[in-house]
């Protein structure tokens, strides 16, 4: 006799192989976030890479929400035309962010971006994507063009006879005084 744990498990087992098997990429935002990772990982540390990444993310939050409507805007309101391409959006977004915050991996980022939009049919919903993409990436841009990111260093360490001094400073000591 099976118990109802079994039963339940033995249901969630059948409809998992009917489903049959996943697609390779899930969705536009997930394949491009994975290319966006490997552009900002290419920065010299960790906390700018994360803040790119963060900067790229929420350009493409904007981007596609504008498109879908779906949400509030978190940060920037435009209204793109209608029918505009979410893909085609994402896929701007992600450029703009990353040319501006990773000006060195620009062949890099031209050559992912022009892999993305040639899934986009041309014609106006490309167009009124890409701008709305455009848009976002360059408003979420210009709002964290002055959070403090490039703070002058000012840390040094307290240094007296027979106190421990650090060999190596911290890295981004001032990342915590950042606006964020």
């Amino acid at each position: 006799m099976l118990t109802q744990w079994t039963r339940a498990a033995l249901i969630a087992l059948a409809l998992v192989i009917a489903a049959g098997p996943s697609p390779a990429g899930a969705d536009v935002i997930t394949d491009t976030n994975g290319k966006a990772a490997e552009i900002a990982s290419k920065l010299p540390a960790t906390p700018p890479a994360v803040r790119a990444m963060a900067i790229v993310q929420v350009s493409v939050f904007e981007a596609a929400n504008a498109v879908t409507g779906k949400y509030p805007a978190f940060r920037v309101k435009m209204t793109p035309a209608p029918g505009a391409s979410v893909d085609a959006a994402v896929a701007a977004a992600t450029r703009g962010a990353l040319l501006k915050l990773v000006p060195a991996q620009q062949a890099a980022i031209e050559a992912d971006y022009q892999a993305a939009l040639k899934a986009v049919p041309d014609g106006p919903a490309k167009t009124a994507g890409i701008g709305a993409g455009e848009q976002a990436a360059a408003a979420v841009v210009t709002m964290c063009a002055d959070d403090g990111f490039n703070a002058a260093d000012t840390y040094r360490p307290y240094a007296a006879p027979g106190v421990y001094a650090p060999t190596l400073l911290p890295a981004v000591p001032h990342w915590g005084k950042r606006r964020p």
